[in-house]
C-alpha cells in the first residue's frame, strides 16, 4: 500500500510543475520590512493593535533590509506577509517554495527517512475560504493526511502558504481579521507567508506580522530572461525597444512594464509573434489576447469562436466578479451562465485567460482579469463605476476596485481623449495616472485634467484646514 504522505507530495508536486514560470523561477530581489523594535516586542496584543493603527507609528521609517532572494527572507523570518504588484510574481514564488520543500520531503521519505525531518508544505488559496468558516476549519478543509494538522503547524512540522489575502471577495476585512487574531494565538502556526497585492495591503487586512515587498526586476535579470526567451537575433531589437536610449525617455519606454515579470513574459510573447510593443497595460494585454487567440484557431481548438465573440463573453464574467466583489475564484456554474458554452470556457483555459480546477475557475492572472473586465466596463460606461477620490490622512489619494480596469480600458479605446475627459470629471487623480500608463491624448484634455485637478486639489486643502 503506498505511502500516504509519498502521495500527497507526489500529487503536490505533479501540479505544481504544470504552472508555467515555477520551474523557470528568477530569484527575485526583496526588501524585508521587519518589525523587530525591542520595544514593540514587549508590547500586549491589544496595546500593539492601538500603536500600529496610530499615526505616531505610521510616521516612523520602518526597519528595512534588502535581502538576494525570497529563499533568504525564508531563512531569516518564519512568518510574514509578501506583497508586490499585480504580475510580481507572488503566487510565482509560493508555488516554487512549495515545490522545493515538497521534493526535499519526498526525497528523505524515499531514503529511509534519516536525519531532521523537512518541513511538509501545504499551499492554500484563500480564495477558496467559504463564508462562516474559521481559519483553522478553512485550512483543515482540503488536509488529506491524518496527523492533527493544528498540532502539526503550531510544532512547525508543517509550513503553511496562503496566497491571495486581497483575493477574499466581500467579506475579506472580517476574514482578515480572523486571520490575524488566528496568528496571535497561542497555538499558532509557526511557518506561514501569506501573499498580497501591494496596494490592498492596507489596515483592514493588515496582519501585524513582518512584509517582504517583492522588488522590481534588474536590468541584468530582464536582458537574462529576454537571451532566455526569444531567438538570438531578435533579442537587441528587442531590449532596444524596452531600455530607453536616455534617462528624459524613461517615462515613454517599457522599462516600467518590463521590470514586472509577469508583464515582461507578455511584452516577451508580444513581440516574438508582431514585433511591436505597446506601452499601456490595458494594449498589451490587447495584443497578448489576441494572439493568444490566434494561436488556439492555428490549433483548431475545439469550441474557438470569433474573437469579439469571445471578448464579450469573457468580459461579462470579469466584470461581473469585480462588479459584484466576488472572489477570484468562482464556480463553473457562475461561469456558465455567461459565458454560454463550455468549450469555449475550455478553449479559453488552452489560452491561457483562465485557470480550470475540477468545478473552480480562475483568470490566469488579475491583469489578465482586469483587461477582460475593460470590456465590459466600456459596456456599461465609465463613470456609472467610478467615484470621487478619498484620501487617507496623510493626503494619499485611496485606490479603488476599477482603478486597474479603468487604466486598462484607457489602452483599448481607439481614441483615449473623451474617456479621459469623462474620468478627469469624477476623479481627476485616476485621469492623470491614466495618461501615466501611456495613452496618447491631446493637448486640450491635458489642459482639462490639469485645471480639474487643480479643483480638487484646492477644495481638499480648505477641507483639511476646516
Amino acid at each position: 500500500m503506498p505511502d500516504p504522505e509519498a502521495q500527497y507530495l507526489n500529487t503536490l508536486i505533479g501540479e505544481l510543475t504544470k504552472w508555467q514560470g515555477v520551474e523557470e523561477y528568477i530569484a527575485l530581489q526583496a526588501e524585508a520590512e521587519q518589525r523587530i523594535n525591542s520595544e514593540e516586542r514587549r508590547i500586549d496584543p491589544t496595546l500593539e493593535i492601538i500603536r500600529k493603527s496610530s499615526k505616531k507609528q505610521e510616521e516612523e521609517e520602518p526597519q528595512t533590509e534588502l535581502l538576494k532572494n525570497i529563499a533568504e527572507a525564508v531563512e531569516k523570518l518564519p512568518r510574514f506577509v509578501l506583497i508586490g504588484d499585480p504580475g510580481a510574481g507572488k503566487t510565482t514564488m509560493l508555488r516554487y517554495l512549495t515545490l522545493e520543500q515538497a521534493r526535499r520531503r519526498l526525497a528523505w521519505l524515499e531514503a529511509g527517512r534519516k536525519g531532521t525531518p523537512p518541513p511538509i508544505p501545504y499551499m492554500l488559496y484563500l480564495s477558496q475560504w467559504k463564508d462562516g468558516q474559521t481559519p483553522l476549519v478553512f485550512v483543515q478543509s482540503q488536509w488529506t493526511l491524518g496527523s492533527d494538522l493544528a498540532q502539526e503547524l503550531q510544532k512547525g512540522n508543517v509550513w503553511l502558504y496562503l496566497d491571495g489575502l486581497n483575493e477574499m471577495g466581500a467579506r475579506g476585512t472580517e476574514k482578515a481579521a480572523q486571520l490575524r487574531e488566528w496568528l496571535k494565538a497561542a497555538n499558532a502556526p509557526q511557518h506561514v507567508i501569506v501573499t498580497c497585492r501591494k496596494n490592498d495591503y492596507n489596515e483592514a487586512l493588515d496582519l501585524q506580522l513582518d512584509t517582504v515587498l517583492v522588488k522590481p526586476l534588474e536590468d541584468e535579470q530582464i536582458r537574462a530572461f529576454a537571451v532566455r526567451y526569444l531567438s538570438e537575433e531578435k533579442v537587441k531589437p528587442f531590449l532596444e525597444r524596452i531600455f530607453p536610449e536616455s534617462s528624459w525617455e524613461e517615462h515613454r519606454s517599457l522599462i516600467h512594464l518590463a521590470r514586472n515579470p509577469y508583464m515582461l513574459a507578455a511584452l516577451l510573447t508580444v513581440y516574438e509573434y508582431q514585433g511591436d510593443l505597446p506601452t499601456n497595460t490595458g494594449a498589451l494585454f490587447h495584443t497578448l489576447a489576441q494572439v493568444l487567440w490566434e494561436r488556439e484557431r492555428l490549433r483548431n481548438t475545439r469550441g474557438w469562436v470569433k474573437y469579439e465573440t469571445m471578448r464579450e463573453r469573457f468580459g461579462q464574467l470579469a466584470f461581473d466578479i469585480i462588479d459584484t466583489d466576488q472572489r477570484p475564484d468562482v464556480s463553473i456554474t457562475y461561469a456558465l451562465e455567461r459565458i454560454k458554452d463550455e468549450d469555449l470556457l475550455r478553449a479559453g483555459a488552452g489560452a491561457g485567460f483562465i485557470q480550470l480546477n475540477q468545478d473552480r475557475l480562475h483568470f490566469s492572472n488579475q491583469l489578465m482579469l482586469e483587461y477582460f473586465a475593460a470590456w465590459g466596463l466600456q459596456r456599461v460606461g465609465v463613470k456609472t463605476r467610478i467615484r470621487p477620490p478619498e484620501f487617507s490622512w496623510l493626503g494619499r489619494r485611496r485606490a479603488q476596485k476599477w482603478d486597474q480596469v479603468v487604466m486598462a480600458l484607457c489602452g483599448i479605446v481607439a481614441d483615449a481623449n473623451d474617456l479621459i475627459s469623462h474620468i478627469a470629471e469624477v476623479d481627476p487623480f485616476l485621469a492623470v495616472e491614466c495618461i501615466g500608463s501611456g495613452v496618447e491624448i491631446s493637448s486640450t484634455t491635458q489642459s482639462l485634467v490639469i485645471e480639474k485637478l487643480s479643483h480638487v486639489l484646492k477644495e481638499h486643502r480648505f477641507q483639511t484646514k476646516r
